[in-house]
């Protein structure tokens, strides 16, 4: 940790058959190996910053490389969308040096793949997928009007036990506004467990354009009769690295699905308010399909507010 070279690198390795992998190489004589295979790097010695995670990367129209990834500023995690040059006359695939998104349509070169200063000393913003941090991108035949989906996970408030969201685009610079994701398993991604249930939730089109859906969460284990209950595991570890311990990984089909139609009526237990009293007021879902789950939603002029379904005693 003493060595600011040392951390915040994304090296590029090079395969034919997904097995036996090559690490690049630029032949620097750079004193550092992982600068010499890094396509993307930041000097971490002004400061704790944890740099680039989650990296998830698509070839758009055979161009470019583009790379979305979370970046950790002084001022917390972030999105950020890199692009590299493609040349597939080169070995390891690559066209020259990265570049970065500096919204809303600059890019900024990395010389040497060094990540400019800005986005490490402040909040510099670089794709907006607001209150949510993205975990991967990819190419999708499935979404019509749109060729890329982003999954992302809600960090506050009531998007946050919805678990996994999704975000359209067309051009990997500009993006939809996100919808949310829900499992048909109690407590398991439907929107009623607990925020960070869902963790690094990844989403990949076979060459049959079929679904699949990649996760982990720490809500429940069968193999050790361990039930799920919408509680984490691992309650007694605090901090942000608490979710990550005793993980299981898994594996879903995803298909689309018409909503269920639902009538929603919004009530007041009291009759009469007085100004600037506190109002309560109850939100009623129903459904003659099912149990309604999910979100509702209200909004006024004076407020917005959101909150997950609840099923009635």
């Amino acid at each position: 940790c003493r060595d600011p070279w040392s951390h915040f690198v994304v090296m590029w390795a090079v395969s034919d058959d997904g097995v036996h992998w090559t690490v690049l190489d630029k032949a620097t004589a750079n004193t550092n190996r992982a600068l010499d295979a890094a396509i993307l790097w930041h000097n971490g010695s002004s400061g704790s910053f944890k740099g680039v995670t989650h990296v998830s990367m698509v070839l758009d129209d055979d161009k470019h490389f583009y790379i979305a990834a979370q970046y950790w500023s002084e001022l917390g995690p972030n999105n950020v969308m890199f692009r590299m040059p493609y040349d597939p006359a080169n070995r390891w695939g690559l066209g020259g040096d990265s570049e970065v998104l500096l919204w809303p349509a600059t890019w900024l070169a990395c010389a040497g793949g060094r990540i400019p200063d800005r986005f490490s000393q402040a909040n510099a913003n670089s794709i907006l997928i607001f209150a949510q941090l993205i975990s991967t991108i990819w190419r999708t035949t499935r979404v019509p009007g749109f060729r890329y989906v982003a999954t992302s996970v809600p960090q506050f408030g009531p998007d946050a036990f919805a678990a996994v969201r999704l975000s359209y685009s067309n051009d990997l610079k500009n993006w939809s506004g996100s919808t949310a994701l829900l499992g048909g398993l109690e407590w398991f991604a439907d929107g009623t467990s607990y925020p960070s249930s869902v963790i690094d939730p990844t989403l990949i089109e076979d060459g049959n354009h079929a679904l699949h859906l990649y996760l982990a969460s720490d809500d429940g284990d069968d193999d050790r009769n361990i039930a799920r209950d919408g509680k984490p595991d691992c309650q007694s570890l605090g901090g942000p690295t608490g979710s990550y311990v005793g993980l299981g990984i898994y594996e879903a089909n995803v298909d689309a699905a018409d909503p269920k139609p639902t009538t929603t009526t919004l009530r007041l237990p009291q009759q009469t308010v007085s100004p600037g009293e506190r109002v309560h007021f109850i939100v009623d879902v129903r459904s003659d399909t099912g149990s309604p789950r999910g979100f509702v939603q209200v909004l006024s002029d004076a407020f917005s507010i959101q909150a997950p379904v609840m099923q009635s005693p």
